[in-house]
């Protein structure tokens, strides 16, 4: 009786572990999420939905559901999307693969899915959505949901695509006027957006934008354009080219400032883990070291964002006062 009880406990532990093995082989390994997101990274599909079975019940299988989904999202049905979108609720993936849903929808045009899934006041620190959800808002009230979108031009970075046709039409009604181009033009200089200032300069209507060769003979060299002082001043298009040149010799030194800061590393002594003298690399320079050098230049070099007057005083007299930065 004794030896019955005891072969039967040990085939229940036997059992136990049988099943808590089942379990185990059962649940993902880290080597399967892994494996997982580097075929994710790669755009491998194939591998990816290979990958996906093995990662069930990992904690982290919610990532894996969510790259699966991203990776044909641009040819996915709809249904199946929000299918995947509500398995995905209650994780910060959901909010993610909305937002890429979105984009998704504005770039096919599809306004009417768009406003479904978009929710009002949502994402508003997406500038591409944003833009998405002006549009889809235009498809259905007509050119009066313009008004809204305007604010949008006045910033010194680029934009996304999806803010063109807006900026179009706005453009194509007289809402977005000369100076309202200019603005944004002083804006990107601002910001140090160079090439986005040149951009919407070059946009402008024929007799008020600023020759490309102008811009590359400013931008060779700004030092001396700027002592000649040789700019059409009677005209709009010359004042503003003025304001290109110091911010092209600003930024010129902000870069040389920068390599400086590296440079400098090389002569930097310090002690290592062992307590020796020895002198770091470029590529060994301490953080803290750059981060010093870097305050140092910010507080010597002149940087963008200065007003005119402090920077220029003489450049900034031959603006009409309405014009001065």
């Amino acid at each position: 009786m004794t030896r019955s009880r005891s072969s039967l406990a040990r085939l229940g532990a036997a059992t136990g572990l049988a099943a808590w093995a089942t379990v185990l082989a059962a649940q993902g390994t880290d080597a399967d999420v892994v494996a997982a997101k580097a075929a994710y990274e790669r755009g491998d599909r194939v591998r990816l939905d290979a990958a996906a079975p093995r990662a069930k019940g990992h904690v982290l299988e919610p990532y894996v559901a969510y790259w699966q989904l991203k990776v044909g999202l641009d040819t996915a049905e709809p249904d199946a999307v929000r299918a995947e979108i509500a398995r995905l609720a209650g994780t910060p993936l959901a909010e993610r693969a909305t937002a890429d849903w979105l984009r998704v929808l504005g770039k096919r045009g599809d306004w009417t899915r768009f406003a479904a899934f978009h929710v009002a006041g949502t994402y508003a620190d997406d500038v591409e959505i944003t833009c998405y959800a002006h549009q889809a808002a235009r498809s259905r009230d007509g050119d009066a949901a313009l008004a809204a979108a305007k604010p949008l031009w006045f910033t010194g970075q680029a934009t996304p695509d999806a803010c063109e046709p807006l900026f179009a039409a706005l453009a194509a009604r007289g809402t977005l006027t000369l100076d309202d181009r200019w603005a944004r033009y002083r804006l990107a200089l601002e910001a140090g957006s160079l090439r986005l200032a040149q951009q919407v300069a070059g946009d402008l209507p024929t007799a008020d934008r600023i020759d490309a060769r102008d811009f590359r003979r400013v931008d060779a060299k700004p030092a001396a354009e700027l002592a000649q002082g040789a700019f059409r001043w009677k005209f709009r298009d010359g004042r503003e080219l003025a304001l290109f040149a110091p911010q092209v010799r600003a930024l010129g030194v902000r870069l040389r400032a920068h390599r400086d800061i590296f440079a400098g590393c090389h002569r930097h002594r310090a002690r290592d883990q062992r307590g020796a003298q020895r002198t770091f690399g470029r590529e060994q320079c301490p953080e803290r070291q750059r981060r010093r050098h870097l305050r140092t230049v910010e507080q010597r070099k002149p940087f963008l964002g200065r007003k005119l007057e402090r920077r220029e005083p003489r450049l900034a007299k031959r603006f009409p006062a309405g014009e001065r930065p």
